[in-house]
This record gives C-alpha cells, structure tokens and sequence, in this order.
C-alpha cells in the first residue's frame, strides 16, 4: 500500500536519485533488522511530498540518509 506519492523514477530506481534511493532499500532488504525510516517533505498543499528523505542506520552505526526530490 501506497502511503504518499512517490515519481516512479524514484521508487523504481529508474533516475540517477532512484538508482540511490533503491541501493538503501536494498541494504535494508539484505540486512534484516536494520533501522530504517521514510520522512516525506512537503512544501505546499498538495498530498505529494518535494522531498523524500530515506535514511537507515549501517552496522557499523553511522548513518546514511539522503533527501531525494520527488
């Protein structure tokens, strides 16, 4: 189920930023148990958030978030 509006080339790694974006999912994927989070930014009042921000912890504990324009 679709929370928010998401551009296709984001969720489905087809832009340079997706091809990012789908490289954190995928850590997340291999990586069970790993904390992750999804924070959709809006600027307007619209239901379709300009930024997403995708962020996990690695194992190492640092942490690897991004922005990514929607």
């Amino acid at each position: 189920m679709n929370i928010f509006s998401q551009a296709r080339g984001l969720s489905r790694g087809i832009s340079e930023q997706g091809k990012v974006y789908r490289q954190r999912e995928r850590y997340c994927y291999e990586n069970a148990g790993t904390f992750c989070f999804t924070r959709p930014v809006y600027d307007d009042e619209t239901g379709v958030p300009r930024w997403v921000e995708f962020g996990l912890l690695r194992e190492d504990g640092s942490l690897w978030a991004e922005a990514f324009e929607n």
